[in-house]
């Protein structure tokens, strides 16, 4: 059996598709716990940013997490890897959070804390954001390991030269 590989345009289509689901899947959600907390903040928003190697394109990988309070259940909603334009000034990337996660209908006010990496300029809109802010335990973990191996944080042709 042969297999092709989808048209372009179909595989943007049900990429666009799936997108939509997911966005209202969590503005269903979202609304129903802005209905069942009374307006309490019960979601948290997980970012990354970095740069493109070799490029000055700059990205950020964003992920909502929704928690039902009352079950102490919590689920993730992906919003995916996303062009992060106008540089890494905490400003920008602040501005950059709110408008993905407003486009999935969360408001900065249902945000009940961030979590992210320790570079001061993301940390610095995480804090301005949601009033708190965690270091991501992935991101702890690595840099706990890497201090632990004496990493000095030297890339390999870095320490050639």
């Amino acid at each position: 059996m042969q297999y092709a590989p989808l048209a372009l345009d179909t595989a943007a289509h049900l990429l666009t598709e799936f997108a939509s689901f997911m966005r209202d899947a969590l503005r269903e959600a979202i609304s129903a716990a802005k209905v069942a907390y009374a307006g309490l903040p019960s979601c948290h928003d997980v970012t990354d940013k970095w740069t493109e190697e070799h490029s000055h394109q700059r990205y950020g990988s964003l992920v909502v997490r929704l928690t039902d309070l009352d079950a102490g259940v919590a689920w993730d909603f992906p919003l995916g890897v996303l062009l992060c334009l106008g540089g890494q000034k905490y400003e920008k990337i602040d501005s950059w959070v709110v408008n993905r996660v407003s486009f999935s209908g969360v408001r900065p006010s249902d945000l009940l804390l961030a979590a992210t990496d320790s570079d001061s300029n993301v940390r610095n809109a995480m804090i301005g954001l949601s009033g708190a802010w965690v270091l991501c335990a992935a991101h702890l973990i690595r840099n706990t390991v890497h201090h632990a191996l004496g990493s000095t944080g030297e890339t390999a042709a870095q320490r050639s030269s």
